[in-house]
């Protein structure tokens, strides 16, 4: 049986599905460039990088655990590439610290 969330944690679920929602529709336009994207997270404040390339570095621990049967051709390429970037580098399971 599932925990409830609390409000909290329902408002921070909330708005991580927004959040992802954006970035995909972001993603999802014909000929869209990573270049603006990356110089806007460039621009944010250093301890903000540092949060946004914690959720990338999750991101890339997640496709890794995948099973064989949980992905196809359409993420097969992100999965394996995933897959030999936490193998390079273990600790990538640990993120990078907060200062």
């Amino acid at each position: 049986m599932r925990k409830e969330l609390s409000v909290y944690e329902r408002e921070e679920r909330d708005e991580a599905y927004k959040v992802v929602h954006a970035l995909s529709n972001y993603v999802n336009k014909m000929g869209h460039s990573t270049k603006f994207l990356v110089e806007a997270m460039g621009q944010e404040h250093r301890t903000l990088q540092q949060s946004i390339t914690n959720v990338m570095l999750r991101w890339l621990v997640h496709l890794s655990e995948l099973d064989d049967n949980y992905y196809d051709l359409r993420n097969s390429a992100s999965v394996k590439i995933a897959k030999e970037i936490v193998a390079a580098v273990p600790d990538i399971k640990y993120g990078v610290p907060l200062i």
